[in-house]
């Protein structure tokens, strides 16, 4: 039985009368007639008894009527809910993990209040799925933690927070006022495992050994550094989302008044169309005032 069927039998139904029924229909009386025919066959008795002035529905007919209208109403809504889902306004951002836990960033809250209407789909990804995703248009919108490749346009950069020791309370090292890289090599360090692309620019960055290094859950990692009495790292802004009061930052500078920084780049791949919804976060993104 196909729905098709279905809405013959209902507007033959209504209008008892062939010639008028296809005319409402845009099918030949023939096809009208052995589309009826077919469903009549199948379930296995008539629906229509056919008279000098047109056809008159059998009393099975008249019994089944109404669960037949019920099956057409729900295949009308699951069009206009398929409708309705093809015609969402959508924004798909991906980003990844250092940028997601921080706070200075990426305003698609605020982008929500403008744009209620607007579904917005946010990934947590590692850069290097993070362009993958880009370049196949899974994405059409990123904040990447690396440098962009040349198949990507670069829309907007930001130096998200600077490096920071993490450090107990009672930790030697609780009242300096910032640490340097040398410092920082006397101690056990410890990062947070997500952050994997900012843990190796770290390793990169001070020329220590990934072995001198303890990776944690982020949820474990202020108990983990007031138990065992390491140096965490971090950014500010991570940092300030952990909301604990065991544990304080201190800046590292590498060298004089030299505080490094993670850049963020703001991206889409080069040459593609872009939508409304996408063009309006990236003008929100570069001139937030307008948010």
């Amino acid at each position: 039985m196909e729905i098709r069927q279905i809405q013959y039998f209902m507007q033959l139904f209504q209008d008892k009368n062939m010639t008028r029924a296809s005319k409402m229909l845009f099918i030949s009386q023939q096809g009208l007639s052995k589309s009826i025919h077919a469903l009549e066959t199948e379930i296995g008795f008539p629906l229509f008894n056919r008279t000098p002035g047109g056809v008159e529905p059998t009393a099975r007919a008249i019994a089944l009527y109404e669960h037949f209208a019920k099956v057409n109403e729900a295949f009308r809504e699951l069009n206009r809910a398929v409708s309705r889902e093809a015609n969402r306004k959508k924004l798909s951002v991906t980003v990844p993990p250092i940028v997601a836990f921080s706070d200075n960033v990426h305003h698609l809250s605020r982008y929500k209040q403008k744009y209620p209407e607007v579904e917005v789909e946010y990934k947590v990804l590692d850069n290097d799925i993070i362009i993958e995703r880009m370049l196949s248009g899974r994405y059409e919108a990123a904040y990447l933690g690396a440098a962009p490749p040349e198949t990507l346009t670069v829309h907007r950069k930001i130096s998200i927070s600077d490096f920071c020791a993490v450090v107990s309370r009672e930790h030697p090292l609780a009242g300096e006022k910032s640490i340097t890289p040398e410092t920082l090599a006397r101690y056990p360090l410890t990062v947070i495992d997500i952050f994997n692309d900012y843990n190796q620019y770290f390793i990169r960055r001070l020329k220590i050994s990934a072995g001198h290094i303890s990776k944690v859950n982020i949820l474990e990692f202020p108990d983990y550094i007031c138990l065992s009495g390491s140096v965490g790292v971090s950014i500010q802004s991570v940092f300030k989302r952990l909301k604990t009061e065991d544990v304080v930052s201190i800046p590292v500078i590498f060298k004089a008044e030299d505080h490094v920084c993670i850049e963020v780049s703001l991206v889409t791949a080069k040459g593609a169309t872009l939508s409304p919804e996408v063009e309006a976060f990236i003008h929100n993104e570069i001139d937030p005032d307008n948010l």
